[in-house]
C-alpha cells in the first residue's frame, strides 16, 4: 500500500538524483502527462471543460519542455479560448514549440512574423519558419512559403522555387495553391509544367 510507494518514491528520487538521464525522461513524462490532462480539461474529453485550468497545465508542461503544450498554450492565448486573447504571450510559445520541432507552431509563428501580430514584423524570420513548416509537410506553409518567393517577401523572388511549393500545396489539394500553381504555368513564368 501506501508504505510501499512511499518506499518506491524515496527510492526514484535517490535514484533520479544520481542520474540526470532519469530525471529528465520523469519530467518528459511528466510533462506529456500534464499536457494529455489539458487537452482533456480543454475539450472536455472525460471531464468538465475547464479552460483556465487547461491553460494552466499546458503552461506548466510547456515551460517543462513539452513542444506540444507550448503549442496549445499559445493557441488558447491566440484566439482568447478560455484565457484573454494576448499575442505577445502566443507568439513567445508558438516560438517555443516551433524551435523544438512543432511543426504547426513553426507555421504559427511563421504568420505572426509575417503580419507583425504579437511581435515585431520581421520577414526574413517569417519566411524560415514558414520554409520550415513547409518543409515538414505542413500544407498552409507550403503556399505561404510559396506565396513570400512568388513575391520576394523575405526571400529572394524565385517563381520557379514559388511553382514548386504552390504544386506541393496542390497535390494535397490546397484549392488556392491550385490557382496560383495553374495561373504561373500559363502566365509562362518559366515555371516547367509538373514541377519538373
Amino acid at each position: 500500500g501506501i508504505e510501499k510507494s512511499d518506499k518506491y518514491l524515496n527510492l526514484l528520487d535517490q535514484k533520479s538524483a544520481d542520474n540526470p538521464e532519469l530525471t529528465a525522461t520523469l519530467n518528459e513524462g511528466e510533462a506529456e502527462s500534464l499536457n494529455k490532462q489539458g487537452i482533456k480539461l480543454r475539450d472536455g474529453i472525460g471531464v468538465e471543460i475547464d479552460k483556465e485550468e487547461a491553460a494552466r497545465l499546458f503552461k506548466q508542461a510547456a515551460d517543462d519542455g513539452n513542444a506540444q503544450a507550448s503549442f496549445n498554450y499559445a493557441q488558447m492565448h491566440d484566439a482568447g479560448d478560455g484565457v484573454p486573447v494576448d499575442h505577445e504571450e502566443a507568439a513567445k510559445y508558438y516560438k517555443i514549440a516551433a524551435d523544438q520541432g512543432n511543426k504547426d507552431g513553426m507555421l504559427h509563428i511563421g504568420k505572426m512574423l509575417r503580419s507583425g501580430t504579437g511581435v515585431p514584423p520581421d520577414k526574413e524570420e517569417a519566411a524560415r519558419y514558414m520554409k520550415m513548416a513547409a518543409d515538414e509537410g505542413v500544407v498552409e506553409a507550403m503556399f505561404e512559403y510559396g506565396s513570400m518567393l512568388s513575391d520576394g517577401e523575405g526571400v529572394s523572388a524565385d517563381k520557379v522555387e514559388s511553382a514548386r511549393y504552390f504544386k506541393m500545396a496542390a497535390d494535397e489539394g490546397h484549392v488556392e495553391s491550385m490557382c496560383k500553381y495553374g495561373s504561373l504555368l500559363t502566365l509562362g513564368e518559366d515555371v516547367p509544367a509538373n514541377g519538373e
